[in-house]
């Protein structure tokens, strides 16, 4: 397994990349999580009614064999090769069915580990009164798992304050699982804080499978998703994938959307790739782990056609996400791209573009970067929608963004892009300065002008839809206007700003606070 530390771009051909070795299940292919739990059933119930529910998110198999999940008092160690495949759940409980509507389930459960009849504990778990955890009165009972190694792979608290007085255990050798013993108030454990009331007959759940918001809800479906319509997930991120020129590598970039990006940075990341191409995803597949400290982006690039799995994780726990995506199959287009060239002339950029088409290209526009990977359309570039070889030379305001390529759309809405330039301008040619950024209330533009114009400011979302508009009369000299922001919500923009007269144009990437 290979670990990719604070990489913003991965370079993942799997053709190359077999010494990542698809190993056994047992590797870091899958993220296992404590999903939801029952501690205290209504008093209709017997007390074994508890269950504990955890969550392979993915994005391949992982062995579950011999981990042990403790409440600071018991151990359970589920037995040696138990397999999770990615999305499954597995439940733990006292009894073997627990049957609905008692502690509040939507239907029964079948349980895949009795803890009171596996012979997997490390003790007897009482089968009356508290049971195996306590979470009545004052109680803040806290979940633990560990892997075979004895590291913590998950661990929830109801409050970190009045947590649980912890025993010292030694775990179950069931299964020829090998035992360690451990305190969990002598170990310095992250807890994650549920931060829900203790409440008979009401267990515990992510309200999205992964996410950092618990809920106490009236019925509980243990063993299947927590996903309910109209529920959104803490953690919003977006997927775009794009092929490559070359027809045969894609990217993907992922995009946290909420309005405070960095704050869920660093993140860490398992990506999965169908290197047999049967379309699932097992330990014969190639599984790599990195992280990535960039906000607000998680970029790959140049990965090789086929089917993909990622679970994308904060560093700091939960609000786990996970996503399955397909690069490919590339489809040649009716339309070859021969050269695209640019260069810089001061205050313009000028691209020569030479294409053969057959009359089915629809769009030619020139899409722009300040960071090389993260493009916006810019404009339209003419062409003629005939058949042959076309020379076309355009030109460009050239303001703070250095990266561009060609986007190329046929008459059936396929894509394709071009290879990548970078222009680099004298910074003391830019005609505008943005400030403040990120902004709040107002975004201030200084514009330089050597006559009499119209000014015309456009913040556009990130898809390119106009939010705001506004004109400012400039006058020769420097000018420096205020566009007011306030009716935007918190997030990043595009802002678009244009001399109406001379043509000048720049945009620029902003950000509300």
């Amino acid at each position: 397994m290979t670990t990719l530390a604070n990489c913003k771009r991965l370079f993942f051909v799997p053709v190359l990349a077999l010494f990542l070795a698809a190993g056994n299940a047992s590797q870091a292919q899958g993220r296992v999580i404590i999903n939801e739990f029952m501690a205290w059933p209504g008093e209709a119930c017997p007390i074994t009614a508890e269950f504990i529910e955890l969550k392979n998110m993915g994005p391949g198999p992982m062995d579950i064999g011999c981990y042990v999940i403790t409440d600071g008092d018991f151990a359970i160690t589920i037995p040696a090769n138990t397999i999770l495949q990615p999305g499954e759940f597995y439940v733990l409980g006292g009894q073997n069915t627990i049957n609905a509507p008692c502690a509040n389930l939507s239907r029964n459960i079948t349980v895949n580990l009795n803890w009171n009849t596996c012979g997997c504990t490390s003790g007897p778990i009482p089968t009356t009164d508290e049971g195996l955890m306590t979470d009545g009165g004052n109680a803040s009972e806290q979940l633990v798992m560990f892997n075979p190694s004895g590291n913590v792979i998950d661990a929830v608290v109801r409050k970190l304050t009045g947590k649980e007085t912890a025993s010292t255990i030694t775990s179950s050798t069931a299964g020829g699982c090998a035992t360690f013993t451990f305190n969990l108030d002598s170990l310095n454990i992250i807890y994650e804080e549920i931060g829900e009331s203790q409440g008979r007959g009401n267990s515990f759940a992510r309200v999205i499978d992964g996410d950092c918001k618990w809920v106490k809800e009236t019925l509980q479906n243990g063993g299947t998703t927590n996903n309910a319509a109209g529920e959104a997930a803490t953690l919003s991120m977006s997927l775009v994938t794009t092929l490559n020129q070359d027809c045969i590598t894609g990217n993907a970039v992922f995009t946290v959307n909420n309005a405070s990006p960095a704050s869920f940075f660093p993140m860490s990341y398992t990506l999965g790739y169908d290197a047999n191409g049967n379309g699932q995803f097992n330990s014969q597949d190639i599984y790599t782990s990195g992280s990535d400290n960039t906000s607000p982006n998680i970029d790959f690039y140049n990965l090789s056609l086929g089917k993909y799995n990622i679970v994308i994780e904060p560093a700091s726990g939960c609000n786990t996400q996970f996503f399955t995506f397909d690069l490919g199959p590339c489809i040649t287009m009716a339309v070859k791209l021969k050269s695209f060239e640019g260069q810089n002339i001061g205050k313009y950029n000028r691209f020569t573009v030479e294409i053969e088409t057959d009359n089915d290209l629809s769009a030619l526009k020139l899409e722009l970067s300040t960071d090389g990977r993260n493009f916006s359309p810019t404009s339209n570039i003419p062409f003629e929608k005939r058949k042959g070889t076309q020379s076309i030379q355009y030109n460009a305001e050239a303001g703070i963004a250095q990266f561009f390529r060609l986007s190329m759309t046929d008459i059936n809405g396929k894509v394709q892009y071009s290879k990548v330039i970078k222009l680099t301008r004298n910074p003391d040619n830019v005609d505008f300065k943005i400030a403040p950024n990120p902004f709040t209330d107002f975004i201030g533009i200084t514009a330089n002008s050597n006559r009499e114009d119209i000014l015309q400011l456009s913040i556009l979302s990130s898809s390119g839809q106009v939010l705001a508009n506004e004109r400012f009369n400039i006058h020769i000299g420097q000018n420096n206007v205020r566009m007011l922001t306030s009716g935007l919500p918190k997030g990043i923009y595009l802002i678009q700003i244009k001399k109406q007269i001379t043509g000048e144009t720049q945009t620029a990437r902003i950000m509300k606070n």
